[in-house]
């Protein structure tokens, strides 16, 4: 009984140089009936054409999924978010956001979050409207993350956590994928910027805003078209998702209204190597 997250669990994902951050599903179950639609699901987004799709785009063979399943118990918690740890030229700058609720909708770029760097368990910097989490919180985060950093030998790791009342759960971590530069973040921030989501070659470019179409084969004749003409392509978005990744792989650039750094289309961007 009790409320459980049901998380898929793969081969090829939380790799060092690829995440699939968001490429599978988890699904939140409410009632023990939910159970069986619920995995289903999992297995079924598993084989879709989007996941297909993805992983040709980095040479991986459909067939190689064998998917597991995790089941935690739900934590339906006051704020959630993302850590990145070993930032930094020194690889002690700690980034923190978070939101209000649970953690998806930070990850999949429905929100921008509020964002906390910290360089000690005493030295942090807030950014964003009120301060939700007390020094004591902050303090915790960053121990804990420094001790799961001590555990894979000090490697930039990506973790999910969740607090509710008092308590801090850690739900995963996995390989930070690609370099983070704190400091333009930083300097983003502090200059009231658009937050640069993910660092990489200038680009000047049309902009094609996925938004403004009904289906993604407009897109994709149109991008071809403009790229005959030696167009640069930056591909605009309110929200990513998996569908789109085939056309973001081709493009120079990535602009996303709403989403955070932790968010996995920032995190897409920098494995592919493009600005955004």
């Amino acid at each position: 009984g009790g409320k459980i997250a049901i998380r898929s669990s793969a081969p090829m994902e939380d790799g060092n140089a690829l995440s699939m951050a968001g490429v599978f599903k988890s699904v939140y179950v409410y009632s023990e009936k939910e159970i069986p639609s619920a995995i289903r699901d999992i297995y079924s987004q598993a084989l879709s054409s989007d996941v297909s799709n993805f992983l040709e785009m980095y040479g991986i063979n459909p067939d190689q999924i064998k998917m597991s399943l995790v089941v935690q118990e739900l934590i339906e918690p006051d704020f959630s978010g993302v850590i990145y740890t070993n930032l930094g030229n020194d690889k002690k700058t700690t980034l923190i956001q978070y939101s209000n609720g649970l953690v998806e909708q930070l990850v999949d770029g429905e929100k921008k979050g509020k964002t906390i760097i910290v360089t000690s368990e005493n030295d942090f910097k807030h950014y964003g409207n009120d301060q939700d989490l007390n020094h004591d919180t902050i303090a915790e985060l960053k121990l804990l993350s420094d001790k799961i950093g001590n555990i894979f030998e000090n490697k930039s790791q990506d973790i999910e956590f969740a607090i509710k009342g008092d308590h801090v759960y850690i739900l995963q971590s996995r390989p930070l994928t690609s370099d983070i530069d704190i400091e333009v973040i930083r300097t983003s921030y502090e200059k009231s910027m658009a937050i640069v989501l993910a660092s990489g070659p200038e680009c000047v470019g049309t902009v094609v805003n996925l938004d403004e179409f009904d289906n993604l084969t407009e897109v994709e004749h149109l991008i071809e078209n403009l790229k005959k003409e030696g167009n640069k392509i930056i591909i605009a978005a309110n929200i990513m998702t998996l569908s789109h990744d085939p056309i973001i792989a081709t493009s120079s650039g990535l602009i996303l209204s709403t989403a955070s750094i932790v968010s996995h289309g920032a995190q897409r961007a920098r494995e592919l190597g493009i600005g955004a």
